[in-house]
């Protein structure tokens, strides 16, 4: 953390550098307490030109006129089916918003993924290194994040940001690759000709919160050259211990005009953010039997009793535990005691046990990027001609450290009054102390993007009758490339084989256990070890043991997608421009390149000898799996203006998204197709006085996924589902083969794995948003959505698969009928297992039906209270639909949680620093001013327990200071 009196310093050597630059200020920059609209003789005339673009100087208040999300050109909102809501800047601004995830909390029908739209639930995106921007789903459906209409591995950041628009459901004029719920499109700053700026910004607030950013715009050859410099230095705790977001960053650009209608734009960025790894809840309960029965303690296990609130490790396996507490000694922890829960499915600790407001991941729980990207964007106008032509690229390197992968945390206590320590045996120190323990991962993921594009408009007009058209038409070629080594920690020798099992040594028994202990209602020291502390080698008989990482299961991915990209799309202006149609048609040609891997079986390979790797360990083979696709996607939509004040809408849209390549259905045991997606809307826009002032979009979407390999009960880790059936299809062709049904040649062949099952999901509701700006000193936005969401059409690859080959096997097991009976009840206990898996992934998890968010200003113009402005906001969400587990339909009920209600608040003063010739902005915002719902039930337990929560931010005070030159 840098010292405050740095933070100070930084502002103060900006102005001396920047003073030289303000006397060479082309055109002044206007005082009062709004933006003012900017006139045509300072707009800078390249800008004007561009059809590809919108800038922030269109927008009023909290309205915003314009869009390119609808069909690549700009285009006003009143002329757009599609679903767009951009956010404005001084929207932004009021509300204080400094990250991606702050700002969907305004944003109409948005929710935040973890993992609660399935039955799984573990917040695996909390853990790994694949978590670049927060996760939320629009309209129920998975949704994601671009940076210019390029996807970009950099996590998303608004100090270099220029205007962000929502666009709900799938756009092929967008993407013809993307995900089904939308798509939240970043627009990057650009440095200007037309006048010199300079904006200091700091930001304090609850939890040390620190945030410094700097915009400096020179204008070197004013109107033909200017160069831009953005910086940010954040330093960010957050409410909960042991969990915070600390980043750097910079951004140079330029901008050439060399000629009258040509225009050049350059940017770089490049950054690193380090955060947290965290789980969204704290521990599992594994304490509280043993409380209640007295705390007991105990030599050990008398006559095969285990004492009543205690447990036992497993008595058959071992578990290497490093005791951090005890100079890192390492003991075998199998068959050991420990405290247990109460009786009853696993359960959250009572927050009066621990609270919420720990990670439990602790300090050694950190995700660290490093990050850069480039951008050359060259605009070109001919006649009725308009080109823009880019270069884009951003890479991400991303290492993640994190606790226990697969299960969750528990909290023990340890009951074990004696220990082991070789032959001998000592009293326990730790005796009856609390402590957590848990295996370690390190997760690493390079992501490189280039793309190449071409991109055209042409205008005709064709008079009053035939209208005004606008052709444009897309050429594009994207290269990405994926490195994921998804790695955990284990005991190897000097061999480098793993202790136990040295055929799989990603196997529990290998794996290291880190063992934290700490005092009761310490709770800063309530987390599950840390990794990052070196642990000693020791000996067992000849062999020296030390720790290292290795790849899990098929769980190192290489994948290279490489996307010719050719789009065409026509918006028309029909009868004096009282209606505009879009059609848009979009062919992506993708090929995807998926390296195989297998285990390292030589323990005379050279990555063993060197010590890269442990024997057996997955590896990369240098071969590829290459799948090809080709997906056509449309756009069609159109406005009808019945008047000024009233426009009618529809609009349908389609897309694809990128396969999940790190599993596999049937029927062939491949990684999935894309995922499919469609939406249809339709509605009315109002207009009420047609002047722009009051503007409302009310919508009805139908919105669907088609195709989603989104449940993998066993984990993705996995090579094949036991809960989906796989182990059973292991086990009928193993039985087969040993009967002499099939041949081992058949065997191989016909045999497939799958960890993975297909989901189709379908959301339908409505949509309103409302703007208004009834005068020069009022700005309002609101919105407010009810959605219908539910999974549909689930396993249906699956159950196809096995209804087609049971006949098949029972045909090859003629004359066996010890054998036919043995088939049959293997697809009968498929068949369950598929149902009750059915049972809790059907419904809408996760989906809260009915959102509104309402935020609204009042700028002070005149009186004693001018230069002030006083707003606030409400957010409110209905309860979610959560699940009550269990393994039948009668215990898998679904019920609802708890809703969320939210109230904001802003307080802004701005004046003029004559001394400083600058205008200073001071604001205070707090959020969630009640301090409510920081902890709601996500799901429940057979007996009614929580079993999973949903953590949100209490009360947050910031206090923001701005000086603009």
């Amino acid at each position: 953390m840098l010292p405050r009196n740095i933070l100070t310093a930084i502002p103060l050597a900006f102005f001396a550098l920047t003073s030289f630059a303000h006397a060479q200020t082309v055109a002044p920059v206007a005082t009062g307490t709004t933006t003012p609209k900017t006139s045509a003789s300072t707009t800078d005339e390249i800008v004007e030109m561009s059809v590809f673009t919108v800038q922030a100087s269109d927008d009023s208040g909290y309205q915003a006129t314009n869009t390119t999300s609808g069909s690549r050109l700009k285009t006003s909102l009143k002329d757009t089916a599609a679903a767009i809501s951009p956010f404005t800047a001084e929207f932004l601004s009021d509300m204080g918003v400094t990250s991606l995830e702050e700002m969907l909390t305004y944003a109409s029908n948005v929710e935040t993924d973890t993992e609660d739209g399935t039955n799984g639930f573990n917040n695996s995106s909390g853990r790994f290194a694949g978590t670049t921007n927060a996760r939320f789903r629009i309209r129920g459906i998975t949704a994601g994040a671009s940076r210019d209409y390029v996807d970009s591995a950099i996590p998303a950041d608004f100090y270099n940001t220029e205007r962000v628009e929502v666009a709900s459901g799938p756009n092929s004029i967008l993407f013809g690759m993307a995900d089904a719920g939308g798509s939240v499109a970043f627009s990057t700053k650009r440095a200007r000709t037309t006048r010199n700026s300079t904006s200091i910004t700091n930001v304090y607030g609850s939890w040390d919160f620190e945030r410094l950013m700097l915009d400096q715009n020179w204008v070197l050859i004013p109107r033909k050259l200017a160069f831009r410099l953005m910086g940010l230095y954040q330093n960010s705790s957050t409410w909960r211990e042991w969990q915070f977001a600390d980043q750097k960053r910079f951004t140079p650009a330029v901008m050439i005009k060399p000629f009258r209608n040509t225009v050049v734009h350059l940017n770089y960025e490049a950054g690193v953010f380090d955060n947290s790894t965290n789980v969204t809840w704290n521990a599992i309960d594994q304490i509280t039997g043993w409380l209640a029965a007295g705390r007991p303690t105990t030599n050990g296990v008398t006559g095969g009793v285990i004492p009543d609130g205690m447990g036992q490790y497993s008595t058959t396996a071992n578990r290497y535990t490093v005791f951090e507490d005890d100079n890192g000694i390492v003991f075998n922890e199998r068959s050991a005691l420990r405290s247990a829960r109460v009786a009853g499915s696993d359960a959250l600790v009572p927050p009066s046990i621990m609270p919420y407001d720990v990670n439990l991941v602790g300090p050694g729980g950190q995700r660290n990027q490093k990050f850069e990207s480039w951008s050359a964007i060259v605009e070109q106008r001919a006649g009725p001609v308009s080109l823009e032509f880019g270069y884009f690229h951003n890479r991400n390197d991303v290492v993640a450290n994190s606790s226990n992968p697969d299960g969750q945390t528990a909290l023990y206590a340890d009951p074990n009054e004696t220990v082991t320590i070789g032959s001998s045996t000592m009293p326990n120190p730790r005796v009856g102390q609390f402590y957590m323990e848990s295996p370690w991962i390190r997760d690493t993921v390079t992501n490189t993007n280039d793309v190449v594009r071409l991109t055209a408009a042409w205008e005709l007009k064709l008079g009053k009758y035939w209208g005004r058209h606008r052709l444009a038409g897309l050429v594009e070629h994207s290269e990405n490339e994926l490195v994921r080594d998804y790695r955990i920690q284990i005991f190897a020798n000097d061999n480098n084989e793993a202790i136990s099992n040295k055929a799989t040594p990603e196997n529990t028994v290998n794996l290291v256990n880190h063992r934290h202990y700490f005092a009761e209602g310490d709770y800063k020291n309530y987390y599950s070890g840390n990794a990052q502390i070196d642990v000693p080698g020791f000996s067992i008989g000849d062999n020296y043991y030390h720790t290292t990482y290795v790849t899990r299961e098929k769980a190192y991915t290489h994948t290279k997608k490489s996307i010719n990209s050719y789009m065409l799309a026509l918006q028309s202006y029909w009868l004096d421009n009282r209606l505009v149609t879009l059609f848009g048609y979009r062919i992506d040609d993708i090929t995807f390149r998926n390296e195989d891997q297998a285990r390292i079986t030589s323990a005379a390979d050279p990555r063993v000898l060197s010590g890269r790797k442990v024997l057996n360990e997955w590896a990369p083979l240098g071969t590829y799996v290459v799948n090809k696709y080709q997906p056509g996607t449309f756009t069609a939509g159109g406005v009808y203006h019945i008047s000024r004040r009233i426009s009618l809408f529809a609009n349908a849209s389609s897309n694809k998204s990128a396969p999940r390549f790190d599993r596999t259905v049937l029927p062939d045991g491949d990684v999935p197709p894309p995922t499919g997606g469609r939406s249809r809307d339709f509605g009315v826009m109002l207009d009420f006085f047609g002047d722009d002032r009051y503007f409302v979009r009310a919508s009805h979407y139908d919105t669907r996924q088609f195709g989603d390999a989104a449940i993998v009960p066993n984990g993705t880790a996995s090579n094949t589902s036991t809960i989906l059936g796989g182990q059973n299809l292991i086990d009928i062709y193993s039985e087969l083969l040993a009967a002499g049904k099939i041949t081992q040649s058949q065997y191989d062949h016909d045999l497939v794995f799958y960890n993975a099952g297909m989901v189709d999901v379908h959301t339908k509701g409505y949509e309103v948003e409302f703007v208004a700006n009834p005068t020069r000193n009022i700005s309002i936005r609101a919105n407010y959505s009810y959605s219908d969401r539910n999974r549909t059409n689930i396993f249906q690859e699956i159950y196809a698969y096995w209804d087609a080959k049971t006949p098949e096997w029972i045909t090859l097991a003629q004359g066996d009928q010890t054998l036919i009976d043995s088939i049959n009840a293997k697809v009968d206990n498929t068949y369950t297992r598929l149902q009750n898996q059915i049972y809790s992934q059907s419904g809408p998890l996760g989906s809260r039906p009915h959102k509104f968010t309402a935020t609204g200003r009042y700028q002070f113009s005149k009186g004693i209270l001018k230069g002030f402005t006083i707003g606030g906001g409400v957010r409110y969400q209905s309860a979610p639909y959560v699940r009550k587990l269990g393994a039948t339909a009668a215990e898998n009920e679904i019920t609802t949680g708890e809703d969320l209600c939210f109230f904001d608040a802003f307080l802004t003063y701005r004046c003029r620093v004559k001394w400083m010739k600058s205008n200073l902005m001071l604001q205070l915002n707090v959020r969630n001013i009640g301090n409510n719902d920081t902890v709601t039930v996500a799901r429940y337990t057979t007996d009614d327990v929580s079993d999973r929560v949903y953590l949100n931010e209490p009360r947050n005070i910031r206090l923001t200071a701005t000086l603009n030159f």
